[in-house]
């Protein structure tokens, strides 16, 4: 499951990979525009809806991995989410985010993309996301323009903070 498919690059990836990928957005015009390029390409596409931002429309564990990419410094109330988001997994969420950096970042520390609400740093990512269970830690590293690369080791050139979240099990 991807939650905030956009455009759906990332869904294509997970329906070229996975058994079966659905994906859900707040955005009426991305849905119906996925609706129109994407879906029919590829059988393992199964679904695409729309959320209301938080309440993902599915039972619990319905999903083995859910996806988040370029969505959660978005939302307003992103512990809400990234607990909706585990609800529906069987196994964690994925997240990536962009790495707060100095020169993305105006004077008063907000975040010079006039989108995001907020950008965290790997520490202030880190402190928010372990209150939902173990995280395994990738990072995607190299220039703004590329070539990049994934490594579990955070760096100067960091660019996006991508953890997993595992989902804890209540025994």
């Amino acid at each position: 499951m991807d939650v905030g498919f956009g455009l759906g690059y990332g869904l294509n990836i997970l329906a070229i990979k996975a058994k079966e990928a659905s994906g859900v957005d707040v955005d009426k015009k991305v849905y119906d525009y996925c609706r129109g390029t994407i879906v029919g390409r590829n059988p393992r596409l199964v679904s695409l809806g729309i959320y209301d931002g938080y309440n993902l429309p599915f039972s619990d564990e319905s999903f083995d991995v859910v996806t988040c990419v370029d969505v959660i410094e978005h939302v307003e109330d992103f512990n809400r989410l990234i607990k909706e988001m585990l609800r529906v997994s069987r196994k964690g969420v994925f997240l990536s985010t962009p790495n707060r950096r100095p020169e993305y970042t105006n004077r008063d520390g907000t975040p010079k993309n006039y989108w995001h609400l907020r950008e965290w740093s790997f520490e202030e990512f880190d402190e928010i996301i372990r209150k939902f269970g173990q995280v395994e830690w990738n990072f995607i590293n190299g220039a703004y323009e590329g070539p990049f690369t994934i490594s579990a080791d955070l760096s100067d050139n960091t660019l996006a903070l991508s953890p997993f979240i595992f989902k804890q099990r209540i025994i």
